[in-house]
């Protein structure tokens, strides 16, 4: 290799690694705002699930006020009518008792008069007849005046003792009424402090989940513009425009995992975890700790940590396109960016870090990044073969 071949190379994986060095950086940045952004998706759905079940109670406990409110207007008009009832009864009971004592009073003045000091009208009533059969007939109609009077008495009492039954019944339904409104009363205190007490916790929920939401928009934000500025950075890469400088050979690419074979997950769409995406690479199974080579020469543009990946390296060809290996451990990392790498070069080690169901390589081909940050991804089967 000439002088000025070398310090061509040189030169170039010095601007690489610097450049290598800011993607990284900011990839890192741009993980932790990611795993922010899930920290608050997952807080807005919960809030905003504590906000439907706390609206739900709300409604739930206001209809409960509403209708123990209507319950005491009822009770407080039948209150007044019953307390009306009692008046009225009242009023009865005294008329009554007003009936029995002149009916009292007619007849004692009546037995006065008739067997006290009417003993000469009692006698003249009797022996003014004028035979046999007319005194007794006047001695009877005597007798039945006497009889009718106490009748009239006694069905006086009577009435006065009914009345008097059906006062005490309607104060003692008064009293079960007053019970029953101080019990009302108690549920709808209780209830107003319940609604107030759902009130602060469902604006509380609000507040927090208007946080949450405006955490995200600014994470969203911040996402795009790291995204952007990756996507800068790597179309800035000086070896994007001609890698040739750094002397990569342009031969047939080989397979990354030598004597591994087995694909386990294909190219495009795929069903993962549940949700179905797009798959922008292969998985290679293979054992713990399977040796992981470079398939082509090229120049390492990052090793170190990737979200879903765990950990990963991105290598830059020749022929401006990248391979990306992903799901390796820290520790099995071998290669730095800025770093030369050839051909059958062992870079990692098979691992299972990240979104991962077990140890195999995620190989991507990519012709480059989108402003968001992700592989802008070719299907590899059409550059390595098992």
């Amino acid at each position: 290799m000439t002088a000025g071949v070398a310090a061509l190379t040189l030169l170039g994986a010095i601007a690489v690694q610097a450049m290598a060095s800011s993607v990284a950086s900011d990839r890192l940045q741009l993980t932790q705002i990611r795993q922010r952004q899930h920290s608050n998706e997952h807080k807005v759905a919960t809030l905003s699930s504590q906000e439907t079940v706390l609206e739900a109670q709300l409604t739930q406990l206001t209809r409960t006020l509403q209708r123990t409110g209507q319950s005491i207007v009822r009770l407080r008009t039948d209150l007044h009518a019953k307390e009306l009832e009692i008046r009225r009864t009242g009023q009865e009971i005294r008329q009554a008792e007003h009936r029995v004592r002149q009916l009292n009073l007619l007849l004692r003045t009546r037995l006065r008069i008739l067997y006290e000091n009417g003993a000469v009208s009692y006698w003249d009533v009797l022996f003014s007849s004028t035979s046999f059969s007319d005194f007794l007939n006047r001695m009877t109609a005597l007798s039945l005046i006497v009889q009718q009077n106490d009748q009239l008495f006694q069905q006086a009492r009577v009435q006065r003792g009914r009345f008097v039954a059906v006062g005490r019944h309607l104060v003692k339904d008064k009293q079960s009424m007053l019970a029953m409104a101080a019990q009302l009363a108690a549920q709808q205190h209780q209830q107003a402090q319940t609604v107030t007490s759902r009130q602060a916790m469902l604006a509380d929920v609000q507040i927090q989940k208007q946080q949450a939401l405006s955490e995200l928009q600014q994470e969203n934000a911040a996402e795009q513009n790291i995204a952007a500025t990756i996507a800068r950075e790597l179309r800035s890469d000086p070896t994007f425009s001609d890698t040739k400088k750094l002397n990569l050979g342009t031969g047939p690419w080989i397979w990354p995992v030598p004597r591994h074979y087995d694909i386990t997950s294909g190219y495009g769409e795929r069903t993962l975890f549940g949700s179905t995406d797009f798959h922008d690479g292969i998985d290679i199974g293979a054992p713990y700790g399977t040796p992981i080579v470079a398939v082509a020469d090229g120049v390492v543009l990052y090793a170190g940590s990737a979200e879903g990946f765990g950990h990963w390296i991105v290598l830059k060809h020749a022929n401006g396109l990248m391979t990306i290996y992903g799901h390796m451990y820290a520790s099995e990392l071998l290669v730095q960016p800025g770093q030369v790498v050839k051909q059958g070069q062992v870079i990692a080690y098979v691992g299972s870090d990240g979104q991962s169901t077990g140890p195999h390589l995620h190989f991507t081909v990519a012709t480059g990044f989108n402003s968001q940050g992700f592989p802008i991804s070719l299907n590899p089967l059409q550059y390595v073969h098992g």
